[in-house]
This record gives C-alpha cells, sequence and structure tokens, in this order.
C-alpha cells in the first residue's frame, strides 16, 4: 500500500507505481527466510532501504518507484524509455 493510501489522502495513478516497486524489488532481492521479507519490505515502507542496495539502475528505479512523494515516481512511460527495459512486444 502506497504512503498517501494508508494515510487516506487523496491519491492517483502513481500507487500504482509505487505497488510495482515493491513487487520489482522482490524480484531482484531473494529472501532467504519470510521473516526477512517482511522486515525489508515494511523498512522499504519508511524508506529505509537496505545500505547494501547495489547502485545499478534497476535499483535506482525502485527507490524513484517507492517515493513517498508520489510527484517523483516515474510514469509507466518514464520506466518503458528506460535502455535495461525491454520493448513491449507489438
Amino acid at each position: 500500500m502506497s504512503p498517501e493510501q494508508a494515510g487516506r489522502k487523496a491519491y492517483n495513478h502513481k500507487v500504482d507505481i509505487y505497488s510495482l516497486g515493491v513487487i520489482y524489488y522482490e524480484l531482484l532481492e531473494p529472501f532467504s527466510t519470510q521473516m526477512e521479507r517482511v522486515r525489508t519490505l515494511t523498512a522499504l515502507r519508511r524508506p529505509d532501504f537496505p545500505p547494501e542496495l547495489p547502485a545499478g539502475p534497476e535499483y535506482r528505479l525502485v527507490r524513484a518507484m517507492l517515493s513517498h512523494a508520489p510527484s517523483d515516481r516515474p510514469d509507466a512511460s518514464d520506466i518503458l524509455e528506460l535502455d535495461f527495459v525491454p520493448p513491449a512486444p507489438s
């Protein structure tokens, strides 16, 4: 749940980007236990990113997607234009 939804504030389509950021993070970071997953995802909501988080483009995208300010989150079209995101099938 995005910060604006959790705070019962007005929200827009950027809540979906936040959720996608959580899913993307889960795909990038394998968890060895369910407890590790819960702790890490709870910390991300603060946002409190793990100090060992790599600095690659995927993780920069995750940070942007999990921004607490919806205006700082990328739009879907911005994500699709990134070099490391494969083009959508036509």
